[in-house]
């Protein structure tokens, strides 16, 4: 993205001195940035399902793992529908 902003910079610079620049120039650019952007935020969004799946794995694991320490500690006498909940 950098290099990109460079590109546009340098281009603005030489429109600056040529009267006969091609703004076309200037659109192909900024379709690069567009492009750019798009990916950049793909591989964000990726990055963030990869971060809160496993999140949400560990936390439904800790919550077996609860579910089971509380059904040691109560000697198998908890109230019905505060167990495990089945998943389906």
């Amino acid at each position: 993205m950098e290099a990109l902003f460079r590109r546009f910079s340098s281009m603005g610079e030489e429109a600056m001195r040529d009267r006969a620049f091609d703004t076309a120039r200037i659109d192909e650019l900024v379709a690069q940035f567009a492009a750019e952007a798009r990916r950049s935020g793909e591989a964000m969004e990726e990055e963030l399902r990869r971060a809160t799946g496993g999140a949400a794995a560990f936390l439904r694991e800790m919550e077996g793992e609860l579910s089971s320490l509380l059904d040691a500690a109560a000697g198998g006498h908890r109230p019905a529908g505060r167990g495990r909940k089945k998943r389906v």
